[in-house]
């Protein structure tokens, strides 16, 4: 190829890059759920049966959520369902899903960083960079409700194609919907106790906490949005879970897998 070949080539992609609005660059490095390596669940498959659910506490979704966590042994004679039915589960979510979209606004309109929206303040002039690339890890701890707490918490440990990694692109596939491939998926991580005299007590027979995944509005709606509280609103009332049947229930119906 020419000199002039490749500086008009490389020109071009200068020029696309420039014309691209921010949130999309951005979300353009996040690894894609399609590149997700999980041995339980089948993430792709889940958006093709549509298996996405409002974050409420209703029949429909705290009967998915009880199967999600058919895998896990849960302590104190509970059942998966005394997790599935708490409110306080769906409300970490909800905030989960705000706080992240509340700090991708920060990031978008060159605002200082916080840890929190909520009861958070600005850390010094130090402007929010990228959320869990190149800063921020969330944590929403002791949310209770029917005696029980949740904590909900990400971090940018995971490796991009761990299915705890925090933050997704859709990524491209077959039967993907109204979705698209820049449509963003969130993970978060979350701990339930039985709350004893005061002190919280795993629920989890092995101690370890689940991970869950929500579908968040595009992009462009989040930094589209006026502020960071209306960004925060934004994805607290239009997230949805993504839960997928766990492998082993997947093979026993023959749907999927």
């Amino acid at each position: 190829m020419s000199i002039k070949k490749i500086t008009a080539t490389f020109a071009a992609i200068v020029a696309m890059l420039i014309a691209m609005p921010s949130f999309a660059i951005g979300m353009a490095t996040y690894p894609q759920l399609t590149n997700t390596q999980d041995e339980y669940y089948n993430w792709v498959e889940a958006v093709q049966q549509n298996r996405i659910f409002a974050i409420k506490n209703s029949t429909a979704t705290a009967g998915a959520f009880a199967l999600y966590l058919d895998d896990k042994e849960i302590a104190a004679n509970r059942s998966t369902y005394s997790i599935a039915e708490n409110p306080a589960v769906y409300k970490g979510l909800r905030q989960f899903a705000g706080e992240t979209c509340a700090a991708f606004k920060r990031q978008d309109e060159g605002s200082p960083y916080k840890q929190r929206m909520n009861g958070g303040t600005p850390l010094g002039d130090t402007p929010q960079r990228t959320p869990f690339r190149d800063q921020y890890d969330i944590q929403i701890k002791n949310v209770t409700g029917k005696g029980m707490a949740f904590d909900f918490y990400s971090t940018m440990k995971s490796k991009d194609s761990s299915p705890s990694f925090p933050m997704n692109r859709m990524g491209f596939f077959y039967g993907m919907g109204k979705y698209n491939q820049m449509t963003p998926v969130l993970t978060v991580n979350m701990k339930a106790y039985l709350r004893i005299d005061g002190a919280n007590r795993s629920l989890y027979s092995d101690g370890y906490g689940t991970y869950h995944k929500m579908i968040l509005p595009e992009m462009s709606k989040i930094t589209g949005s006026a502020n960071e509280r209306s960004a925060y609103n934004l994805c607290y009332n239009q997230a949805k879970l993504l839960m997928p049947l766990p492998k082993h229930v997947a093979e026993a119906t023959d749907d999927g897998w």
